[in-house]
């Protein structure tokens, strides 16, 4: 656990703070700037069981180089991922040199489920997805967002969204985006894929939005 603390990291020569044991992190009042690599990173060990949790509170992150923040189980664990962010600002992430410098991106390549709660978050002028959540094996997404901005992501000439969500094994992709901004994002405001076995449901309500996109695989869209 983290809290009341600026972390200026443009002289770190890396990631700005990076988490790698596999437990639960808290985060609360906290500023990350100017990393030249990634701005936070949870990583996930290949053995890790149960869920790891990042759970964010009254945070900046801004002006990083590569991702803002990332929750990394590219190692194939059995564990499940849960986010959880509340009055966070992501702002100004990312660069030209990185193929998907996202503001948040969660990789979950095992067999777990990634639980994204999002409330009161302002995600802003990231060069790629305001937020990308990626489970590439068998699992479910699940992404709650309710009193969010997603506004000017996805500058790079292949342009970003400010929602992307790809499911890719057996599993549903459930996405519920409520109270919320959706505008002005190079590409869609949001964007929901389902390829694999499993169904593809988007739930939206009051919202301020340009374009919104559901593709699916096997499973027609809700």
């Amino acid at each position: 656990q983290a809290r009341k603390a600026t972390i200026d990291a443009r002289f770190a020569g890396g990631d700005g703070i990076v988490f790698s044991g596999g437990g639960d992190v808290t985060l609360e009042d906290m500023s990350v700037l100017n990393s030249t690599a990634r701005g936070i990173v949870v990583e996930i060990p290949p053995g890790q069981t149960g869920v790891t949790t990042l759970r964010m509170r009254r945070m900046t992150v801004r002006r990083c180089a590569e991702l803002g923040v990332h929750v990394d189980d590219s190692g194939g664990s059995a564990a499940g991922v849960q986010v959880d962010l509340r009055d966070v600002w992501m702002l100004n992430n990312g660069n030209d040199r990185l193929a998907n410098p996202d503001a948040l991106r969660v990789d979950e390549s095992g067999p777990g489920n990634v639980h994204a709660r999002l409330l009161r978050v302002i995600s802003e002028a990231n060069k790629r997805n305001g937020i990308s959540l990626n489970e590439a094996d068998d699992g479910n997404v699940l992404c709650n967002i309710n009193r969010c901005t997603f506004e000017r992501n996805g500058s790079l000439p292949d342009p970003g969204h400010g929602i992307d969500v790809n499911e890719s094994g057996v599993g549903t992709a459930y996405v519920q985006v409520r109270n919320s901004t959706l505008t002005t994002n190079f590409d869609d405001g949001g964007h929901v894929v389902e390829s694999g076995d499993g169904d593809c449901i988007v739930q939206l309500g009051n919202l301020g939005i340009n374009v919104i996109g559901a593709c699916c695989g096997s499973t027609p869209a809700h």
